[in-house]
C-alpha cells in the first residue's frame, strides 16, 4: 500500500505543479489584460499593477497545487480504509505519473517549435524590412546594374503620354547617364519603341540654333524590360560628350510629331 500511496502523492504533485503553473499564468495575463483594456491602456502603468497580476497569478497557482496534492492524499486515505486491487491502483498512478511527463515532454517541444518558428518570422520580417528600406532609397546600390537601379527606382515616376504613329506611349521622362550611355525607359509596344528609337534626338536647346548632342539611340531586347510592356532604349555611342555630364536637363525630341519636352538626366558617373 505504501508503493501506492507514494505513486498517488508524486502524481499529485507533478499534476498540480502542471496545473498550478499553468493557471498563475493564464490568471496573471487575463489580469493584465483587463489593466490594459477597461484601465491603463498604454498609458504608464503604476509599478504596482505588475505585481498585483503576478501576486495573484502566484497565490492562484499555489492553491491549484495544493488542491492536487490534498486530493491525492486524500483518495489514498480513502484506498486504505477499504480493500482494493493494489495492482490497478498502481497501473492508475502510473499512468497518470506517465500521462504528465508525456504533457510536459509535448509542451516543450512544442514551446521549442514555437520559439524556432518565432525567429524564423522575426527573421523573414527584419530581412522583408530591411530590403523594403533598400528599396525605397534612392541611391544607387553596389553593383547594382542600369536596368535594375532604373527599374527600382526611376520607373516609378510620373509618365508623358504622347500620341506616336496612332498609338498611346508613354515615356519615363528622366535619362540615366552611366557608363557613357543614356537610358530611359517607355511603356508601349516593342515594335513602335523600336521605330521610335531611330529618329529621336536630345538637345541643349530648343529655339533655333540648337545644340544636338546624342542622336544615335537604339532599343534593347525585348526580353530586357520592366514589367508589362515596359522596354528601354539606350544610346548606341560609348562616349558622351563632357557637356553632357554637366547638365541636368536636356530637350527630348521626336521630329515625325513635332514633339519636344525636357528630360531630367540622372548622372551615375
Amino acid at each position: 500500500m505504501k508503493l501506492v500511496r507514494r505513486l498517488y502523492i508524486t502524481a499529485g504533485i507533478i499534476w498540480g505543479g502542471i496545473l498550478g503553473i499553468l493557471t498563475g499564468l493564464y490568471i496573471a495575463g487575463g489580469m493584465a489584460g483587463i489593466f490594459w483594456l477597461y484601465i491603463f491602456g498604454d498609458n504608464a502603468w503604476p509599478d504596482w499593477a505588475l505585481g498585483t497580476a503576478y501576486i495573484i497569478g502566484i497565490i492562484t497557482g499555489i492553491l491549484i497545487f495544493g488542491i492536487c496534492v490534498f486530493f491525492s492524499w486524500s483518495y489514498c486515505q480513502k484506498l486504505s480504509a477499504i480493500e482494493t486491487d493494489q495492482k490497478k491502483e498502481i497501473r492508475k498512478a502510473t499512468a497518470l505519473i506517465v500521462l504528465s511527463f508525456l504533457i510536459i515532454s509535448g509542451y516543450i517541444v512544442f514551446d521549442n517549435y514555437q520559439t524556432e518558428k518565432y525567429a524564423l518570422l522575426k527573421q523573414k520580417i527584419e530581412k522583408d524590412e530591411k530590403r523594403r528600406v533598400e528599396d525605397a532609397l534612392p541611391y544607387r546600390k553596389v553593383d547594382e546594374k542600369d536596368i535594375d537601379f532604373y527599374c527600382r527606382i526611376i520607373r516609378k515616376q510620373s509618365k508623358i503620354e504622347i500620341i506616336y504613329r496612332g498609338e498611346t506611349i508613354k515615356i519615363v521622362p528622366e535619362l540615366l547617364l552611366s557608363n557613357g550611355q543614356l537610358l530611359f525607359a517607355v511603356v508601349g509596344s516593342h515594335s513602335l519603341i523600336k521605330d521610335l528609337a531611330k529618329e529621336i534626338f536630345i538637345s541643349e536647346k530648343i529655339v533655333p540654333g540648337y545644340k544636338k548632342l546624342i542622336l544615335d539611340f537604339a532599343a534593347l531586347p525585348e526580353n530586357i524590360s520592366c514589367g508589362q510592356k515596359l522596354f528601354f532604349i539606350r544610346s548606341n555611342t560609348s562616349r558622351i560628350q563632357r557637356s553632357l555630364k554637366e547638365i541636368e536637363r536636356v530637350y527630348f525630341s521626336i521630329p515625325s510629331i513635332r514633339a519636344s519636352f525636357t528630360m531630367a538626366i540622372r548622372n551615375e558617373e
